[in-house]
């Protein structure tokens, strides 16, 4: 399979993918692209992406090479139980409205994972999940991707 990379130069020394490190390289320059050019608030849906994936993602001192390969070059952050509820929430949230859907449509997506409803509300008595979800909506749709929501 030949594949035609438009945009930035990838740091992919191979002109197609020999291995799946390449595809996901691959992936990441594609999105970068777009993330880069798309606008949320103050910074662009990339920076926006990569800080949350590097907080969920850092959390051990043998991840070291690839926060560096994000632009990091600090500790590992601690793991925080509520902070990543919180980012994946949002992460969550930026998708559902990068393709489209309503409040109504994202609920019901939501709706369709039953095992986090149950976890959800054996936990803290509601779905918990599905609120933070679409309050991060309503927020990332007005831009802010600063606020954290108190449920």
């Amino acid at each position: 399979m030949k594949i035609c990379y438009l945009g930035r130069r990838s740091g992919c020394s191979t002109p197609s993918p020999q291995g799946s490190e390449d595809v996901l390289e691959l992936f990441w320059d594609n999105w970068d692209d777009f993330g880069h050019m798309q606008r949320l608030g103050k910074t662009t849906i990339g920076d926006f992406v990569r800080e949350q994936v590097l907080r969920l993602s850092y959390t051990a001192d043998d991840l070291a090479p690839f926060a560096r390969d994000l632009g990091y070059d600090g500790s590992p952050f601690a793991w925080d139980a509520e902070d990543r509820r919180h980012r994946i929430a949002r992460l969550d949230a930026l998708y559902f409205n990068l393709y489209g859907l309503s409040r109504d449509e994202a609920a019901y997506v939501l709706d369709t994972f039953p095992i986090v409803r149950e976890q959800d509300e054996a936990r803290f008595n509601r779905y918990r999940t599905k609120e933070l979800v679409l309050g991060y909506m309503n927020a990332l749709a007005a831009g802010d991707t600063e606020t954290v929501l108190a449920l």
